[in-house]
């Protein structure tokens, strides 16, 4: 006891070696005079010993405890025994932490320091940790488990069930709150289930599970493809880049966190890759995960992503908008005017109640304000009730009043019980100080991760001291991200980065990273892991989509300029072919063509637009998984049919009695049956073209060149084609429905007056624009272009598939 007023802390008696007889009799003399000397020397140390409890009780529950001298798992299981002894002023001490020691993976160590913490054992280091590894210093440093070890409490987490080797154990903590670790000691992987009364809640209460979200070395590299010049035969190997260096992070409920960096630093990347939303999932490397699980698609189901560019139908108005997301998102369980009422619960929630009459508006369409569009954008994404929200940039573009408005949305949201990540730019200070924590980025490596309040100390530590004068901390931050110093500096600016870079990796211990336990609070969004079904049937999705489609196309379709336009071609037409009669075989034959041109270019070129226009809402709503892709396909295609079918019927309806063609009823809607025939197949032809290709100015030039191709081998303006060629017309829409159409006026024994000077009479089949088609095989022609319509809208449903099919996600709501 000479050396004992050197001691600081701790003192620690170790029993091993020693026989059974000689501890038994040795013991309890040297625990009292151990204590009688700590004692006199008023000083706060803790005792501990080491192997004493094996063999006798004697003094145990009078401010000793023991260590056992096993392995980590059999010293929790002894600890687990003794738990009932250990509590304020005494605990178990399973001895030293491995943590770092080697032999064990990073999970195991995280377990091991888990353990230990919710065992509320001494946390003593083991290893060295001036040579310690990063991945170390990590699990050392987690302030969520030192947290839990230091509750006020004190009270030992103990073992509450063990079934085949799967291990619930819990412990209470302060403020009305429990730990919960799940330990699967088998060898598979296999789910553990918890009740509530196991660990000490009654089951009937309103109990909330703190959901930890975590993100560890998440690493993202793109392809970039080089040529060796402009005239260059030879075309380079794709280059790899790393867009992002192995971030780490974690954010909680009831947080905001800021991913903050200049241009090109990787914040975009980032939170698709943390939202799943990458193209390209392959190359994203690093462990995501959500309540200690990998991040998948199960787990998405309660996320939410705002992409910085607001995807909205222009004529649709703020109440539509979200009523038509709420019929597509919330589950049948909720009635149609439960749905409603949530939605408008949503439009309040967000301030938007003043505008819901509104239209949304677009570039050339006034509507509601950009800061009121992008809250829009948030209340799509609230109707899931989601617990983890991504925003990408959400105050861009936006003054400063109303980027404080959304970001104040944003914090009220956080503070009741949502997770919220979110990039930004460059943030006014009044922004600043609403965020909890911060991750800011430079050329994809981090460069400071943790709270909002410790960045400017954590700076200054570490040489980086900001200027004595009054400024936003997130200017002086992100010069630093820039690599430039404060003042006059001249030094290398991507040394400055790499300076920070390294001691960012150096000092990184206030990092928190997922533990096995759960914290339990009072208010909380419980966890329902349900199952992968749509939240409504086929039909209701169909439904919704096709009411959707037509009230947003409700101003384009029939607006009067429209309907103007399309009155006044028909009467001009209709006065051109006034009248014309067999006589003048070619005129009759030439308006039958122009029907023909009518029906197929005006459909097909609207429809080429279809999918180009609606890629980004269909990317947007895929990965939100909001319908199935047939119930849109067939939707959306029906919802044009209105506009594609009436015109032609106007059209022909006004044509064709002025235009002198047969006056027959029959032969009226046997025409008008062909034109709207054809219509619909070019409508399957520029909804294929549209939807392979992508983009418009491309579609264009595509359905232009095909249209003309069929245009000259239809048989109308070319009768004399080579016969290398000839086959064409075989594939040509044009030349089956004018086919169609001449057999729907004439007969090849109908006789017509082919020399009116000589009173000459000629069968109609034997006119050479007629006979060079033919009157025959009229089945064929309805077959070839029922496949051509089939076959034409199946490769357009095939190649919507792969829009944004890297990250559709099937979702779940929660209310």
């Amino acid at each position: 006891m000479a050396e004992l007023d050197e001691l600081d802390e701790m003192l620690s008696f170790d029993w091993l070696g020693c026989n059974t007889q000689h501890v038994v009799s040795v013991a309890p003399g040297a625990y009292v005079l151990c204590i009688s000397n700590v004692t006199s020397t008023a000083m706060n140390i803790s005792s501990s010993s080491n192997g004493y409890g094996d063999y006798s009780d004697f003094l145990l529950g009078n401010g000793l405890a023991r260590t056992p001298p096993m392995g980590i798992t059999s010293i929790a299981d002894q600890n687990n025994v003794w738990g009932r002894f250990s509590g304020p002023g005494k605990w178990n001490d399973p001895d030293m932490l491995e943590v770092g020691n080697g032999g064990m993976s990073l999970e195991e160590y995280r377990a091991h320091f888990s353990i230990w913490a919710l065992m509320k054992a001494p946390l003593l280091i083991g290893c060295d940790v001036q040579s310690a590894s990063r991945e170390t210093l990590r699990i050392l440093g987690n302030k969520e488990v030192i947290d839990v070890n230091q509750d006020s409490l004190g009270v030992q987490g103990r073992k509450v069930r063990s079934i085949s080797g799967l291990e619930i154990w819990a412990g209470p903590l302060s403020k009305r709150r429990v730990v919960v670790l799940l330990w699967n000691r088998s060898n598979s992987r296999t789910p553990i289930s918890v009740r509530w009364r196991e660990v000490g809640l009654a089951p009937s209460i309103s109990v909330t599970v703190r959901d930890l979200w975590t993100f560890e070395d998440v690493k993202h590299k793109i392809r970039i493809n080089t040529r060796g010049g402009f005239c260059s035969k030879h075309e380079k190997k794709p280059e790899e880049k790393l867009i992002l260096k192995g971030v780490s992070g974690a954010v909680s409920p009831g947080e905001l966190l800021a991913i903050l960096g200049p241009s090109g630093s990787g914040k975009t990347t980032l939170l698709k890759a943390l939202g799943g939303h990458v193209i390209d999932r392959n190359n994203t490397t690093g462990k995501i995960t959500y309540n200690g699980k990998p991040f998948s698609a199960t787990m998405n189901r309660k996320t939410g992503f705002v992409a910085q560019t607001n995807v909205f139908y222009p004529h649709l108005t703020v109440t539509e908008t979200l009523v038509f997301t709420a019929l597509l998102l919330l589950p049948d369980s909720l009635t149609k005017q439960e749905k409603i009422l949530y939605a408008e619960a949503v439009m309040d929630q967000l301030g938007l109640t003043r505008c819901k009459n509104t239209i949304v508006g677009g570039q050339f369409i006034r509507g509601i304000s950009g800061g009121e569009k992008k809250r829009l954008s948030i209340g799509q994404e609230l109707l899931i009730n989601p617990s983890l929200l991504f925003l990408d940039e959400p105050t861009s573009g936006l003054d400063s009043t109303i980027a404080k408005q959304i970001v104040l949305s944003l914090w009220r949201l956080a503070k009741g019980g949502r997770t919220i990540l979110m990039t930004i730019h460059q943030p006014s200070s009044s922004i600043f100080y609403m965020f909890n924590k911060l991750l800011l980025l430079s050329e994809g490596s981090s460069l400071y991760f943790g709270n909002r309040e410790d960045v400017m100390n954590y700076f200054s530590n570490i040489g980086f001291v900001p200027p004595s004068v009054a400024m936003n901390p997130s200017d002086f931050i992100l010069d630093l991200a820039n690599g430039v110093l404060p003042g006059d500096s001249k030094q290398d600016r991507k040394a400055v980065v790499q300076t920070l870079v390294s001691a960012y990796q150096e000092h990184s211990l206030s990092e928190k990273l997922l533990i096995v336990h759960q914290e339990m609070e009072n208010h909380y969004d419980h966890i329902v892991t349900g199952n992968n079904k749509w939240s409504t049937t086929w039909w209701q999705e169909f439904s919704v989509l096709l009411k959707r489609g037509l009230k947003a196309r409700r101003h384009e379709s029939f607006s009067r300029l429209k309907i103007l336009q399309v009155l006044a071609v028909s009467f001009i037409t209709g006065l051109i072919w006034w009248q014309s009669s067999t006589s003048n075989l070619q005129d009759q034959v030439g308006l039958l063509f122009f029907y023909n041109r009518f029906g197929g270019f005006l459909p097909l070129f609207q429809a080429i637009f279809t999918f180009p226009r609606e890629r980004l809402m269909l990317e947007k709503e895929r990965s939100s998984g909001m319908y199935r892709l047939s119930s849109y396909f067939m939707a959306r295609t029906t919802a044009d049919l209105p506009m594609e079918l009436a015109l032609p019927i106007v059209f022909v309806t006004v044509t064709y009695w002025m235009g002198g063609l047969k006056p027959t009823s029959v032969n009226f809607f046997q025409t008008l049956s062909i034109v709207l025939y054809t219509a619909l197949v070019a409508q399957s032809l520029g909804l294929a073209i549209g939807a392979v290709v992508m983009k418009q100015r491309i579609a264009t030039a595509i359905g232009s060149d095909i249209m003309l191709t069929f245009l000259l081998t239809g048989g109308f303006l070319v009768q004399d084609v080579p016969g290398f060629i000839s086959w064409i017309k075989y594939l040509s829409l044009t030349h089956y429905s004018y086919k169609l159409l001449l057999i729907s006026q004439y007969k090849p024994d109908e006789i017509y007056v082919c020399d009116s000077n000589n009173n000459v009479t000629c069968l109609v089949g034997e006119y050479p624009r007629i006979k060079f088609v033919g009157l025959h095989q009229q089945f064929l022609c309805v077959f070839a272009l029922a496949l051509m319509l089939i076959g034409f809208r199946l490769v357009a449903y095939i190649a919507l598939m792969r829009v944004g099919v890297t990250h559709q996600i099937h979702r779940q709501t929660t209310h």
